[in-house]
């Protein structure tokens, strides 16, 4: 008989994310309760959604799911004061919104994270990329997570940004300590991981706002993304000062992390996986395996969403008020869509993955993501055939990301073959 509170605790507890073994957790509740409430050590229960189809149910109706309590399970279950959610731009930020208001808020931006619009990109991608290639080169033994996969999406979203070089690291500590509050190794002594998120929130905010207002009206002077941000118009008129921002915060935020997750966990398993690494160079398969990558990581590994009304998921009766959390990273394992799904396999051909999300709220930033990543797999593996770990991958402790904090490889070049020796 399955012993579903200790599950409860596991599922409540970070570090049983600080490592890959707990997938097993997710198939006996997708097998037995695929809509299974949850309490555990949490402070208030919340119902785990873990099957594909019913995690989809849940993305697709905001009208029924909203976001309004949040994007991922808190640190803690206690509802958050009006001044609390104000700092965290709940009433304005675009994940935390829900329709209409939501695709008010977007729809500006779709066109300028369009498949055809990210093609602009490709070129500085490739700069990017070979010049973290060029270090790793030059040191043999680096760091996967701090010198390469942190690397790119620094380089080129606060580039984007038009964000000075000096204050890069400053906002990637910020963005770490806002995104992973449950790692103790990210959190100083005494404070309370909440706490964290707020005031980690409240720096990268402020830092938002100043560099996104002083673009306002000045369009002339500024050719980068927050400029377009300040200076967007809708019917005629500017943005609210406090969506401009917090418009400027969530590309910084959102465009450091995902891409990082998910390139050094994606470059881990091609590294064990060197007979699909070397199918890379063919770009059919490498897009393939971004999208293998997004599944078998999923960055993101939770999606919070609150009852607006009594109704039923996956055979549950869910109250008004309840919390329902859909677990992406289950949802594509799910032994019901994907073949073989405990396997990573770049040549799959069936892959309806959610790891961007699906509805109202699929993520803004995927196709930047795509792109970086494809980028930075195929040149590594071109130019580093034989890279390998040299440590143990280390785990972020979160129930929410799915990330690596340090990973040493080896880098050697590939050795050129003598014709006619």
């Amino acid at each position: 008989m399955t012993d579903f509170q200790a599950i409860d605790l596991q599922l409540t507890d970070p570090q049983t994310f600080a490592g890959e073994d707990y997938h097993e957790i997710f198939t006996t509740l997708r097998r037995e309760d695929p809509v299974h409430w949850t309490t555990g050590n949490y402070s208030r229960g919340f119902w785990s959604v873990t099957r594909h189809e019913d995690v989809l149910d849940m993305l697709d109706q905001p009208e029924v799911f909203s976001s309004s309590a949040g994007t991922h399970l808190p640190p803690d279950g206690r509802d958050l004061s009006e001044e609390e959610r104000y700092r965290l731009g709940y009433d304005v930020q675009l994940v935390t919104s829900d329709p209409p208001i939501h695709n008010t808020k977007r729809r500006p931006f779709n066109k300028h994270f369009s498949v055809p619009a990210v093609k602009r990109f490709h070129d500085d991608c490739d700069r990017i990329v070979d010049a973290i290639l060029d270090d790793a080169e030059a040191k043999g033994e680096v760091d996967l997570v701090k010198d390469i996969a942190a690397l790119l999406p620094v380089n080129l979203f606060l580039n984007l940004m038009g964000v000075p070089e000096e204050d890069w690291e400053h906002l990637r500590g910020i963005t770490i300590t806002m995104l992973h509050p449950q790692d103790a190794e990210y959190l100083e002594d005494g404070v309370d991981p909440t706490q964290a998120i707020i005031q980690a929130s409240d720096a990268l905010y402020k830092y938002a706002y100043e560099h996104t207002m002083k673009r306002r009206g000045y369009e002339d002077q500024y050719d980068d993304f927050a400029s377009l941000i300040a200076n967007l118009k809708v019917e005629g008129e500017y943005l609210d000062e406090r969506d401009a921002a917090w418009m400027s915060f969530s590309v910084i935020a959102g465009g450091l992390e995902t891409t990082r997750n998910a390139a050094a966990v994606g470059i881990l398993e091609l590294m064990r996986n060197p007979d699909q690494a070397a199918l890379l160079q063919d770009d059919k398969i490498a897009k393939n395996a971004v999208e293998e990558i997004i599944r078998w990581v999923t960055p993101s590994k939770n999606r919070l969403r609150v009852a607006m009304q009594d109704t039923t998921l996956g055979g549950k009766e869910i109250k008004k008020g309840d919390w329902v959390v859909g677990w992406g990273v289950s949802a594509n394992r799910d032994e019901e869509v994907f073949e073989n799904p405990q396997t990573f396999n770049i040549l799959r051909e069936h892959n309806p993955h959610l790891g961007f999300g699906d509805g109202e709220h699929l993520c803004l930033g995927r196709n930047v993501a795509r792109l970086e990543l494809q980028v930075l797999i195929q040149r590594l593996f071109a130019r580093f055939p034989d890279v390998a770990p040299i440590s143990e991958a280390e785990w972020v402790a979160s129930d929410n990301t799915t990330g690596l904090k340090r990973l040493q490889i080896r880098v050697q070049p590939k050795i050129p073959s003598v014709v006619g020796s």
